[in-house]
């Protein structure tokens, strides 16, 4: 039996920069998934369709907040899929949009953490708020 991935429509939100985040959005359009980007930085990706928001600055957090609920309503994803804890897996979070998935890049959850105690809550939230939770395993 055959996967059918072509109507199942992946949003990411993450640096649109990573080589990170281009390999897994790569994956998922090689198998065929309807995939987008949301993001403050981003350069083209072939097959991925970016989503970038104008960022602004850090005293209008509540603005990036609704502009980014805004552009995750516009997309209407299947799975809102978050990169980096301390940051992008915040901000999905914070849509309230589920089934909603976290992964952790390392620093995010063990040293971002540790240098404020609102960037602990902030990871502690996001994590509690994810459907799924994803983290890479050193080989």
């Amino acid at each position: 039996m055959e996967c059918v991935t072509e109507n199942i429509r992946l949003a990411f939100l993450a640096n649109g920069k990573s080589v990170h985040t281009e390999r897994w959005l790569k994956y998922f359009v090689g198998r065929g998934y309807d995939v987008h980007l949301i993001t403050f930085t981003a350069q083209p990706i072939k097959g991925v369709k970016i989503h970038e928001l104008k960022y602004f600055g850090k005293s209008a957090y509540p603005l990036r907040i609704w502009n980014i609920k805004k552009t995750v309503k516009e997309v209407d994803p299947d799975i809102l899929h978050a990169h980096y804890t301390s940051h992008f897996g915040v901000y999905g979070a914070l849509t309230g949009f589920h089934p909603f998935i976290v992964s952790v890049w390392g620093s995010d959850v063990l040293r971002d953490p540790k240098e404020s105690r609102i960037r602990r809550y902030a990871v502690s939230y996001a994590l509690k708020k994810a459907d799924f939770i994803t983290t890479r395993q050193n080989l």
